[in-house]
């Protein structure tokens, strides 16, 4: 029984993982920052849940959310360093706002871009065959290509 609840949770979790690598893509290819926003604010409110946030990190995005932006904690907890998302349309006099509050508030703030690709989406057909065969006895569903993307 406990078997058969461990391979039907492990199937389960699959399929949610798959659906949420598709919704990944979707969110993160699009011009659209509202869905990034929001995951930049959870994220922010699971580390806190986890305990790694910080009271100073806090006080940064309730500056930022004051002035339309959102943060979140970088690294590993404690609160050494944040992130904030900007628009493309954000203004500039709204940067250099925030910059200033952020700096009356004790903060150092760096204007920075992203230096390297991050987190990459590959096809499942570019993983080893042994990878695929070891995935497929814990419950991982095959996956197969069609033209509209990826499917069960």
């Amino acid at each position: 029984m406990f078997h058969h609840y461990c391979e039907l949770s492990s199937h389960t979790h699959a399929n949610d993982f798959l659906l949420l690598f598709r919704r990944h893509a979707e969110i993160f290819s699009g011009e659209d920052n509202t869905a990034q926003q929001e995951l930049i604010d959870i994220n922010q409110h699971l580390l806190n849940v986890m305990g790694v946030g910080h009271p100073a990190l806090d006080m940064v995005c309730r500056v930022t959310l004051a002035k339309g932006l959102h943060s979140k904690l970088t690294g590993a907890g404690g609160g050494g360093c944040g992130i904030t998302l900007l628009r493309p349309e954000t203004d500039s006099a709204i940067i250099q706002s925030t910059m200033q509050d952020l700096k009356d508030c004790g903060f150092d703030c760096w204007e920075t871009s992203i230096g390297g690709p991050g987190v990459q989406q590959h096809s499942p057909f570019s993983i080893k065959e042994e990878i695929l065969e070891i995935l497929n006895r814990y419950g991982v569903p095959r996956v197969t290509e069609q033209e509209d993307g990826l499917t069960l």
